[in-house]
């Protein structure tokens, strides 16, 4: 953690939103949503590449895309991990993440036993 005192830190991986402005090559994504990864992404704005990001289907929403990256690929990450290292189940920590509502969804799909915990009643 000494390395990282008194910087600044960017938080969020992914995102997604609607491009408001686009360099002339990518012009046909201009009022498009789109998803992206490249970290930055928990602001109002966001510079990136056009050919880092996904264009969402007509009628998507930000919200909708805002997850298609990263929590897919760690619900598989989890899954993978489970199975490299012989278990045969999976507790999760924060179960009342959309992380775990996509990981709950596979679990049920590939049988694998689910442990949820929540830090709250509710």
């Amino acid at each position: 953690m000494a390395r990282r005192l008194g910087k600044t830190i960017h938080p969020g991986n992914e995102g997604a939103g609607r491009v408001v402005a686009a360099g002339e090559e990518a012009k046909s994504l201009v009022g498009r949503v789109v998803t992206m990864a490249g970290g930055m992404m928990y602001r109002t704005h966001r510079v990136i590449d056009a050919r880092r990001v996904m264009t969402l289907p007509e009628g998507a929403s930000p919200a909708e895309g805002a997850s298609l990256l990263i929590n897919p690929m760690t619900v598989l990450g989890f899954l993978n991990t489970m199975r490299a290292e012989g278990h045969d189940a999976l507790v999760h920590t924060a179960a009342a993440s959309n992380l775990v509502q996509m990981l709950a969804k596979v679990c049920v799909e590939e049988k694998v036993p689910l442990v949820g915990v929540v830090r709250s009643d509710a």
